[in-house]
């Protein structure tokens, strides 16, 4: 039997939004799409005290093409402003071509995202654990100043 190659897999783009849903039907709905700065309000002096981080639970959707069947090894990573990082691996079977007006995509619901500082959320990507990583999307978070 021979190893079958691994293929590639190519995101077309990554979408930062507050939630994604599935009808019966199976379309996806994507919601609170993220299209450009992420604003939070500042910590109130009681969580400043008590230490607590505020976290935005973020979904990601990443519609992607794959030229060839096969399976293919993923890492999605999520890097906060403070530079923590979610990693995603994935292996993944692609059992058709998709014709050109097919669409298919990964989806991630609810990641935790600590946002301590302003900075960027950036979205990365690699195909079969190579060394560099692509970045899919970078999102600047920006925090509002304490009310008085």
């Amino acid at each position: 039997m021979s190893e079958q190659k691994q293929l590639r897999i190519r995101p077309i783009l990554a979408i930062l939004c507050d939630d994604i849903r599935e009808e019966k039907n199976g379309k996806e709905i994507v919601i609170g799409i993220y299209k450009g700065n992420i604003t939070i309000n500042s910590p109130s002096e009681e969580e400043l005290k008590s230490g607590t981080v505020p976290v935005l639970n973020l979904s990601l959707w990443v519609p992607f093409e794959a030229k060839e069947t096969g399976n293919a090894k993923i890492d999605f990573k999520i890097v906060n402003p403070e530079k923590e990082e979610i990693l995603i691996n994935a292996n993944v079977n692609v059992p058709k071509i998709l014709s050109p007006n097919e669409l298919s995509a990964f989806k991630f619901v609810g990641l935790p995202i600590a946002l301590k500082h302003e900075g960027n959320i950036e979205v990365c990507f690699r195909n079969n654990e190579e060394e560099d990583w692509e970045i899919l999307r970078s999102i600047p978070v920006k925090i509002n100043p304490p009310s008085k």
